[in-house]
Formats: C-alpha cells, sequence, structure tokens
C-alpha cells in the first residue's frame, strides 16, 4: 500500500494501465472477428496472427481504446471520493446529524456514482470516437458497469485519506511530545 499523495497518482497510474491494457487486449478480437475468423478454431486463429494487416489493424485500434478507456479510467479513479469526503468529515465533526447526515450522505454517493458513471461513458465514446465506431448501447453499457466499480474506488480512496489523517495526526502528537520533554 503506498501512502501520501504519491498513493493516489500511484493507484490512478495502475488503473490506468490495467484498464488501458484490458482494453488493448479485446480489442483483438474484435479485429479477429471483423476479419470473420473462427475463434474456436486454433490453426484459424494462428494463420490470422501471422497476417501483419490484422496486427497492424489491432495495434491501432487497440492502442486508440486503450489510451482513451485508460485515461478515463484512471481520472475518475483519482477523483473518487471527492464527494464523499467532506460529508463524512463533516459528520465526523458533529456538523452533521440525523437526516441533515443521511441526506448529505445519499448525496455523496449519488455524485460518486455519476462521476464513475460519467467517465465509463465518456472513456467508451471518445474510444468509439477515435476509432469510428459508433454503438450507443456499448457506451450505456459502460456507464451502467460503472455503478460497480464505484463502490471499490471510492472506497479505496477515502481509506487512504483516513490513513493520511491518522498519519499526520500522528506525527503531530510525536512533535508535541518531543517539544513537551524538551521544555
Amino acid at each position: 500500500l503506498v501512502l501520501g499523495p504519491a498513493g493516489m497518482a500511484t493507484r490512478a497510474g495502475a488503473q490506468f494501465a490495467a484498464s488501458g491494457g484490458m482494453e488493448y487486449a479485446s480489442v483483438l478480437t474484435d479485429v479477429l472477428q471483423d476479419a470473420k475468423v473462427n475463434l474456436l478454431d486454433a490453426n484459424a486463429v494462428a494463420e490470422a496472427l501471422k497476417d501483419p494487416e490484422i496486427l497492424a489493424k489491432a495495434k491501432e485500434k487497440g492502442t486508440k481504446r486503450g489510451l482513451a478507456v485508460g485515461a478515463f479510467d484512471a481520472i475518475t479513479m483519482g477523483l473518487a471520493g471527492r464527494f464523499l469526503r467532506p460529508a463524512q468529515q463533516l459528520i465526523a465533526e458533529g456538523k452533521l446529524a440525523g437526516q441533515a447526515a443521511r441526506k448529505a450522505t445519499v448525496s455523496a454517493w449519488g455524485k460518486e456514482l455519476a462521476l464513475q458513471a460519467g467517465g465509463g461513458a465518456g472513456g467508451e465514446f471518445a474510444a468509439q470516437k477515435l476509432t469510428g465506431e459508433n454503438k450507443p448501447a456499448e457506451v450505456l453499457m459502460e456507464a451502467l458497469a460503472e455503478g460497480v466499480s464505484a463502490l471499490l474506488d471510492v472506497r479505496a480512496n477515502l481509506r487512504q485519506a483516513a490513513e493520511r489523517s491518522e498519519e499526520h495526526t500522528s506525527e503531530l502528537q510525536s512533535r508535541l511530545h518531543l517539544v513537551c520533554r524538551l521544555l
């Protein structure tokens, strides 16, 4: 676990690499299907993978889609928790309680889900535009699927923020104790 500001950047970078890499790899299947290759026939797939035209097409499309989807996923991963954290802080400080606390939390979660869904849809839309595709249903599916990952992204960023806060408090207490002992 990487702590501090670099932790969020590290996770966002890892998200970019993972999402971009998965997108790049999945394009190969699409390109093979577009070339009418029987994916159940290992020999046909092996022959297709020797074709420089198929490989060039897969590389170009995979790079475009991988960069677009990876970038959007990295951005939304880095922003996850930005709406929920302030509400949780107000609740922890006793400035929000009861119905107001529930309302703030529900509102913040709604914003978190909208951010993640918008990022997923945006990544798919950008990838389609870069590759000349037009599949609105897939954009919608990405938006819906991001709702699941939103819960994980937000939780990871909130946990890291809490750990940083505890680490900072511990450092301050250590310095205070040191000063007191010196006096």
